[in-house]
């Protein structure tokens, strides 16, 4: 795709003062020509990152459909279309790239994955998507963080939705952020609660 734009100098010199250049070889002035005289290609990544962070799905299909870009490219952003969606907080533009074949799991130049950015900036419904979908909670960026460790203690969403998922699937798990000091989100000891209340019942059953 190739884009266009205009010398400001010659459009200036020619809009606003309709100015005349004398002609070397004889008496009869030229004006300046406004055809565009230099032209950008952009490529097809910077493109459909473009696309990806409008929410532009029409436009993203295409580019999916054309095959014109691989969906796991590392961008100069230092992410990949799947990180620009998630952090766009478009939730139909991330199901649009897991189901083209986008990586869940792909990590960003810090080592973020979707499930991070998700998790940071408070979409609950995309990290419920990217859960539902295979998303790994176990990940850590280069700063050893987690996702669970992104979540602000004020987004009850995921306050609730990680509870559950660290209750009934991942108990095992140790919350390092903020969140693992608030009501709300005491996961350990949740989890330790509930072991010893599993452990009280079966013994009064013993009994």
């Amino acid at each position: 795709m190739k884009m266009k734009y205009y010398s400001q100098q010659a459009v200036h010199e020619n809009t606003l003062f309709n100015r005349c250049i004398p002609n070397d070889i004889g008496p009869s002035p030229r004006r300046l020509s406004l055809k565009p005289n230099r032209s950008v290609h952009f490529s097809n990544d910077i493109i459909f990152q473009e696309h990806v962070r409008q929410g532009d799905l029409e436009q993203i299909g295409r580019f999916i459909r054309a095959g014109k870009i691989n969906l796991n490219t590392i961008y100069l952003s230092g992410m990949a279309a799947l990180h620009e969606a998630v952090l766009s907080g478009n939730l139909e533009s991330v199901k649009l790239l897991v189901k083209s074949g986008a990586d869940i799991h792909q990590q960003d130049e810090d080592g973020w994955t979707p499930l991070h950015i998700a998790c940071s900036d408070g979409f609950p419904d995309i990290a419920r998507y990217l859960l539902s979908m295979g998303a790994s909670v176990d990940v850590e960026n280069k700063c050893g963080e987690k996702p669970a460790d992104l979540i602000d203690s004020e987004c009850p969403e995921l306050v609730k939705l990680f509870e559950k998922y660290y209750i009934d699937i991942h108990p095992s798990y140790v919350i390092k952020s903020e969140i693992a000091r608030t009501p709300k989100l005491v996961v350990i000891g949740i989890a330790k609660d509930r072991e010893a209340t599993v452990h009280k019942e079966r013994g009064a059953r013993t009994e």
